[in-house]
């Protein structure tokens, strides 16, 4: 009904006695269901240590652990400041470990993490020994189960919401969502942020396509044009989308399984993937990343 909707959008446009009821009775996993939330079950601590590119060996790398969902990520990043070219090694860890996820001290909850990945390889245990605890944030793995088409009509929208068309004609603004309103997707490919560029890409390319050159040098906007093309392009980022929500899942069976299936995997699927010889892996790693990647 309107006041489901309206507690949905953030609205506080209540009409009638019956509405306000509905919207104090609206629960909070009736909620989460409406918006399609999906708890992925582990949590993501993030920091960026002090170290330089000489001291890890200028590399990036990903390694997955076994147990409790654990992975440990690392991207060099260099960047200016008024004191010259400072480097950064950007990390995220991630973990479900109740022990970890729990403790409300940064000190002590660095020290937990700490031991938790301290059998791991170099330079790990190093990366996150020189991270300041206060400034190792953690939240939990969350992801949406649906990405949000544009608004092409906010009006309608409003209309639906208010039960009352606006004061002015047409079809009001184009809504378009980028980044994590767009949708937010599992960490563990680690593209949540190319997503977002690439949205963004779509974004001015929409733009420039809804121009066109006037004699006078000037642009004409067409408002039109525009809204088709937001829609185009959604429709056609939609394809890479569900590729990479497929590669997600079929990477997070693999790499960190559960029940039968874990065992499966840990007992033969891996030590024959250990045995395994590099030029056959890599052609497979690279095609799942492509997949992934819609094309």
């Amino acid at each position: 009904g309107y006041a489901q909707r309206k507690r949905l959008l953030n609205t506080n446009f209540v009409d009638t006695k019956k509405d306000q009821a509905e919207a104090t009775s609206w629960e909070l996993d009736r909620q989460a269901q409406a918006t399609a939330i999906e708890d992925r079950k582990y949590s993501v601590l993030r920091g960026n240590a002090p170290m330089s590119n000489e001291e890890i060996g200028g590399i990036s790398f990903q390694t997955w652990g076994e147990n409790h969902s654990m992975r440990f990520a690392a991207v060099p990043l260099v960047h200016p400041s008024p004191d010259g070219r400072v480097e950064k090694q950007v990390w995220f860890a991630t973990t479900s470990s109740e022990e970890v996820i729990t403790e409300n001290d940064p000190e002590k909850r660095k020290e937990k993490l700490l031991e938790a990945f301290s059998t791991w390889h170099d330079p790990i245990a190093a990366m996150i020994k020189s991270t300041p605890a206060e400034e190792i944030l953690i939240e939990p793995a969350m992801a949406h189960r649906h990405s949000m088409e544009p608004v092409s009509n906010i009006h309608s929208l409003l209309s639906n919401i208010h039960g009352k068309s606006p004061s002015s004609a047409g079809p009001g603004p184009a809504m378009l969502f980028l980044g994590d309103s767009y949708m937010t997707v599992d960490p563990i490919l680690a593209q949540g942020f190319t997503l977002a560029m690439e949205g963004a890409h779509a974004l001015v390319s929409s733009l420039k396509s809804s121009c066109e050159p006037t004699k006078d040098g000037s642009m004409a906007f067409d408002p039109y044009r525009l809204r088709q093309e937001l829609q185009d392009r959604h429709d056609q980022r939609n394809n890479r989308l569900i590729s990479l929500l497929r590669a997600t899942e079929v990477a997070q069976a693999l790499g960190q399984p559960s029940n039968f299936v874990g065992l499966l995997s840990r007992f033969i699927v891996r030590p024959c993937m250990m045995l395994t010889p590099g030029f056959i892996k890599t052609p497979i790693f690279n095609a799942m990343l492509k997949y992934s990647l819609g094309k």
